[in-house]
C-alpha cells in the first residue's frame, strides 16, 4: 500500500462554472514522483469522517523529475463530499495523499503509429500531463498520429481548449477535436463537433491492428460504450487502455 504524504493547498483557479484548478505541494518540500496519466488519492475531512477521492494529474510539467507541487481538476456533483470540501478548502490548509497510480500511461517509445485519446469532462486531464511527451515523440515519430477527442455539455465547459488548439497547430500529427452534446455555439470553430464524443470516435473508424492504441478516461458511460464500440471493431484488451471516474468522487 503506498504510503501517505501530508500536502499543502497553494492555488485554486476555476477552470468552468462546475470545475476548480487545485494545486497542491508536498509539505516537506520534497519532489513528487509519478507518470504523467497517474492519479493520487487525496484524504480529506468531511461531516461524515474522512474520505477518499482519486484525481488524475493534470500536470503539464517539462521534466516530472523535478516536480514539486501537482495540479487536480475537480468537478463539483451536488451533494458530493468532494464537491463541498474542495472548492471552500483555505489556501495553506493541508490533507494527506498516496499513490500514484493507474496504468493510464504512455507505451514505450516507437509503439503505437496511431494514438486515440478520449475523454470526457476532468477525464481530459490525464492526457493534459502526457502533453510534454507527446511533443517529444512526435518530433523523433513524424508518422505518429495522434487524435484528442473531448466530450462536454457545452462551450463553456471545455477545460484546456486553448491549450490543446496551440498545441495542434505546432504539431501536424496531432489533432484536438471538442463533441458538445447539449449546446453548439452560434459559429462553431473547426475544431468543434455537435453531439457525443463516442459518436466522434466511431466516425473515425477505428482500425482495430497492432499499430493502434485507444485511451478512454471519464464518464463511466462512455468508457462502457466506447469499449463496447471498440470490442465491435474487433479491438482487444490489449489496444485499449481504461479509466473510469467514479461520479461519487468529485
Amino acid at each position: 500500500m503506498s504510503p501517505k504524504v501530508r500536502i499543502r493547498l497553494c492555488e485554486r483557479q476555476p477552470l468552468s462554472s462546475r470545475t476548480w484548478l487545485l494545486r497542491y505541494e508536498r509539505s516537506d518540500q520534497q519532489p513528487i514522483t509519478y507518470v504523467p496519466g497517474q492519479f493520487f488519492s487525496l484524504h480529506f475531512p468531511a461531516e461524515q469522517g474522512n474520505q477518499t477521492r482519486s484525481y488524475s494529474i493534470a500536470t503539464r510539467s517539462e521534466d516530472v523529475r523535478l516536480n514539486r507541487s501537482l495540479e487536480f481538476a475537480i468537478t463539483e456533483v451536488e451533494g458530493g463530499a468532494a464537491s463541498r470540501y474542495f472548492p471552500q478548502a483555505e489556501l495553506g490548509s493541508e490533507i494527506e495523499m498516496s499513490g500514484p497510480f493507474g496504468a493510464l500511461i504512455l507505451p514505450p517509445l516507437e509503439q503505437p503509429k496511431r494514438l486515440l485519446l478520449v475523454a470526457t469532462g476532468t477525464g481530459v486531464a490525464p492526457y493534459r500531463s502526457m502533453l510534454p511527451e507527446l511533443h517529444r515523440r512526435l518530433l523523433q515519430q513524424p508518422t505518429l498520429q495522434i487524435e484528442l477527442l473531448l466530450g462536454v455539455r457545452e462551450p463553456s465547459e471545455l477545460l484546456w481548449g486553448e491549450e490543446f488548439i496551440a498545441f495542434a497547430k505546432r504539431h501536424p500529427g496531432f489533432n484536438f477535436t471538442a463533441c458538445y452534446s447539449r449546446q453548439m455555439p452560434t459559429e462553431p470553430l473547426p475544431f468543434e463537433r455537435a453531439g457525443r464524443v463516442i459518436a466522434q470516435l466511431d466516425s473515425l473508424a477505428p482500425q482495430a491492428d497492432e499499430a493502434t492504441l485507444v485511451y478512454l478516461c471519464g464518464h463511466p458511460e462512455m468508457i462502457d460504450e466506447g469499449w463496447a464500440l471498440l470490442q465491435q471493431r474487433g479491438f482487444g484488451v490489449r489496444q485499449v487502455k481504461r479509466e473510469k471516474y467514479l461520479l461519487s468522487g468529485h
